[in-house]
């Protein structure tokens, strides 16, 4: 009787480990499908939790690049704005100096022209001092770096410079229209202000711009692909975990139907020896 009490009980025990690991491992299943990951704690995979973090960890950083880069755009955009504005009011002094320029004009005339053209002059200036972004100048000899990639290397930062168009303006700020050969010599000035201005607005500005639209490529597809890798080392297979979990079900519940009737004939036992 002895020993049938201890088969009986060693049945118990086995049923129970065997019922408790499949229902472990449904909980698991449960959990990967709950949380979308086949990796929740690193028992799982351990060399893919560590593969994952890093990917997780480049793909926060590459998105704050593209950020930075957005900031970069909107830097660029601004200058440009105030640059364009610059070149149309330079363009009033063209047209200024122009009409000085004529015999025709008495000067009194071309005190009025003049009395304009200086005060076009002082908004050109105070253009290029006041055009900021975030309390970088940007017309006025400043600049900024812009970090776009995830390393402390030459390659990870762009410099974007803006124009010193205060300094340039000084040319202009030094003729006057108030005569005919004084208008004539400002000509010149206004169309080599014209001049360098739009080769420096085009490199500065125009250059950086192409290239910043590059880079917010490159950090797009970057991004795309790490999220990819990443995907494919830590989502779950939905189909593999449903499959899974309906498998471990039905194992848990003959498990414990056979536990029942373990239970039961374990009790009809002890009865029968009883009585």
């Amino acid at each position: 009787m002895a020993s049938s009490s201890f088969s009986f009980s060693n049945l118990l025990g086995g049923n129970n480990s065997t019922v408790n690991q499949t229902l472990n491992k449904l909980s698991e299943s449960f959990t990967k499908l709950t949380t979308g990951s086949r990796i929740n704690k690193a028992s799982s995979d351990p060399a893919g939790q560590a593969i994952a973090s890093a990917l997780e960890s480049v793909i926060v950083q590459v998105g704050q690049a593209s950020r930075n880069v957005g900031d970069a755009v909107s830097l660029v955009s601004i200058a440009d704005g105030a640059a364009e504005q610059v070149q149309n009011l330079n363009t009033r002094l063209q047209e200024l100096a122009t009409q000085s320029a004529n015999g025709t004009l008495s000067d009194g005339d071309r005190a009025a022209l003049q009395a304009e053209y200086s005060s076009t002059v002082q908004e050109i200036q105070r253009i290029a001092e006041t055009t900021q972004f975030n309390g970088i100048n940007l017309l006025n000899g400043g600049s900024a770096s812009i970090q776009v990639g995830v390393d402390s290397s030459a390659n990870s930062s762009l410099s974007v410079a803006g124009l010193n168009i205060k300094e340039l303006a000084s040319s202009l700020a030094s003729q006057n229209i108030s005569t005919q050969g004084a208008a004539q010599a400002a000509l010149d000035a206004t169309q080599n202000f014209a001049d360098t201005l739009s080769s420096q607005r085009s490199s500065a500005f125009g250059a950086t711009q192409s290239r910043l639209d590059s880079i917010d490529s490159s950090l797009s597809a970057k991004r795309q692909t790490d999220q990819e890798a990443l995907s494919r080392i830590q989502d779950a297979d939905y189909a593999e975990e449903v499959a899974q979990a309906t498998a471990l079900m039905i194992r848990a519940q003959t498990g414990t139907a056979l536990q029942a009737q373990t239970y039961n004939l374990n009790a009809n036992v002890i009865k029968t020896l009883l009585s």
